[in-house]
């Protein structure tokens, strides 16, 4: 190996350290949807910090399989709410899923809300929050 490669490979990994991981887009992972037992609602908000539109998609999974994917848009400096269950054109959305972006001025927040009893919980999801999230669940 010639010092022309070595010294490539530090600049590769000098690089990877040095860059944010959202100059590569901006992700979360949705830990729990209630399904359509009609006791809980689940929203996605999601707030686009850039003066850009944005668009972003959402991927849920039951048992590892793909049962619903759909692509929205959020107004610059706007926010949005999705209804997990209604909004995503599927039959029985249930399971964990996936939000991503190539926009990384976007902010997700999942909302948890009990139909019977009024309350709501709402959860960042973010990096900060998935170890947090995993544990508790």
């Amino acid at each position: 190996m010639n010092i022309f490669t070595t010294r490539l490979k530090i600049m590769v990994l000098v690089a990877c350290l040095i860059i944010p991981a959202a100059a590569f887009g901006n992700e979360g992972n949705i830990p729990h949807i209630t399904g359509n037992a009609g006791v809980w609602n689940n929203y996605l908000q999601v707030a686009n910090n850039s003066p850009d539109a944005a668009e972003f998609t959402v991927v849920i999974y039951d048992a590892g399989i793909m049962t619903a994917e759909k692509t929205f848009t959020v107004a610059g400096l706007g926010d949005t709410f999705i209804d997990l269950k209604a909004d995503l054109d599927a039959d029985n959305v249930k399971g964990s899923g996936r939000v991503t972006s190539e926009s990384n001025a976007l902010n997700y927040r999942l909302n948890y809300e009990s139909i019977p009893g009024g309350g709501l919980a709402q959860f960042m999801l973010n990096d900060e929050a998935y170890n947090t999230l995993a544990f508790y669940f």
